[in-house]
């Protein structure tokens, strides 16, 4: 367990100054953690980009999202989101780089999607992007 404790710390590290965070788990899934603004501060949000290599916009939105140009994000995650409307991490990751643009109506549309793909209650992630969403617009 001591071991642990170093290897979290540095793959921390990044998010603290302002980077992104790729890890590559033991079952070959990649994940980033996005800072988004929030508040004053910037919230490290999860996105699994397992397969997102597959769809050119995909890959390029992930891209986008790792050096926070949002715009780019949510343009590619849009049309990655339209060839496979029925993919809930892409609609997870354009929710992400809609709230990150301030376009809150989107990210709403695109979490509740994401959410709704995986059962109704099954990606805790996008319910946690509609509680921000709902602490950013004072619901």
């Amino acid at each position: 367990m001591k071991t642990l404790v170093p290897i979290l710390v540095a793959l921390s590290l990044p998010l603290l100054s302002g980077g992104c965070t790729t890890v590559k788990d033991s079952f070959s899934k990649y994940q980033t953690e996005v800072p988004i603004p929030f508040e004053g501060e910037e919230a490290a949000v999860k996105v699994d980009f397992a397969g997102f290599a597959a769809d050119p916009h995909a890959k390029a939105g992930m891209s986008a999202l790792q050096i926070k140009d949002w715009s780019t994000a949510v343009s590619e995650f849009q049309q990655a989101v339209a060839s496979k409307p029925k993919n809930p991490q892409y609609n997870f990751a354009l929710g992400v780089a809609a709230e990150a643009v301030g376009n809150y109506t989107l990210a709403r549309e695109s979490y509740k999607a994401a959410n709704q793909l995986k059962g109704g209650s099954g990606h805790f992630d996008a319910i946690a992007g509609l509680k921000r969403l709902d602490l950013r617009q004072g619901k």
